[in-house]
């Protein structure tokens, strides 16, 4: 498949209402397409053409409510950390909207292509850190799943990758973030432990995966996440689900309701006015 209008034309398909045979249909379009990719937002990308499953995220925007929203809120001139960035989805719609980012991504190999993809698009303002964020400075291992997609690799549990610095956000010289992505396997509450300091002095728009799964590979729960944002400031809690994000103002996870209490979905945070 030609680059450009023909992948633009398939992600809009595959965006677009279910009809009968489309899944089939997407299926066999995805199988086609070139590994590197211009996406609708902009920038470049290069798929691993071996894994089914992150060609059909890219194409099916696994999360285009989260992209809706990070392309409302960021604009030219901001910063945006970006802690468990995987290949840089959301590190390159940042970048191309203008941001200075931030790109902490652990996994030695995942770390090679966000670079690849960066230096693909020549983005001169996007800093690559090879790290995981946490409540402590120094080496772990980090751990992946057997046939499971790269951006589930955990500083928990499973086939050990290689080992990755850990520090905390505190610790590091970063500008001051107006915007932070938090996607990172279980190890949230201990990336916010971390990064409290920062969070209070800067008081970013926090947008953070809470999954019921991960958050039990360190004996949590999504409770615990959420009490971890709460205890660092005051916010806006947003459900980022549909065009308009519905408030939650009971700390609750309206997404569980839905998909059940081990899922994972992305909430915003927002900091009220002082």
């Amino acid at each position: 498949m030609k680059a450009g209008l023909s992948q633009r034309a398939l992600v809009q398909l595959c965006m677009s209402p279910h009809f009968r045979g489309k899944t089939r249909l997407e299926n066999w379009l995805i199988d086609r397409v070139t590994p590197c990719l211009r996406h609708p937002f902009g920038f470049e990308i290069e798929l691993d053409p071996d894994n089914p499953e992150e060609r059909s995220c890219y194409f099916r925007c696994a999360e285009p409510d989260t992209a809706r929203f990070f392309r409302s809120c960021l604009h030219p001139g901001m910063t945006f950390l970006d802690c468990g960035a995987h290949i840089g989805f959301y590190s390159l719609l940042a970048a191309e909207r203008g941001c200075r980012t931030v790109a902490f991504e652990p996994t030695p190999e995942t770390f090679s292509r966000l670079k690849k993809n960066v230096q693909l698009n020549a983005f001169p303002d996007v800093d690559c850190r090879r790290l995981a964020l946490s409540d402590e400075n120094g080496r772990r291992p980090i751990f992946g799943f057997p046939g499971s997609n790269t951006g589930m690799n955990t500083l928990s549990h499973g086939e050990t990758l290689g080992d990755c610095e850990v520090a905390r956000l505190d610790d590091l010289e970063v500008p001051p973030p107006d915007v932070m992505k938090i996607d990172v396997e279980g190890s949230e509450v201990a990336l916010l432990t971390g990064a409290a300091g920062t969070i209070r002095k800067h008081r970013p728009i926090i947008v953070i995966e809470v999954s019921g799964t991960t958050a039990a590979y360190f004996g949590q729960t999504p409770k615990d996440v959420v009490d971890a944002v709460y205890s660092i400031g005051d916010w806006r809690m947003l459900y980022l689900w549909g065009r308009r994000p519905p408030e939650v103002t009971d700390r609750s996870l309206p997404h569980t309701t839905r998909l059940g209490p081990m899922h994972g979905w992305n909430y915003a945070f927002i900091p009220r006015e002082t």
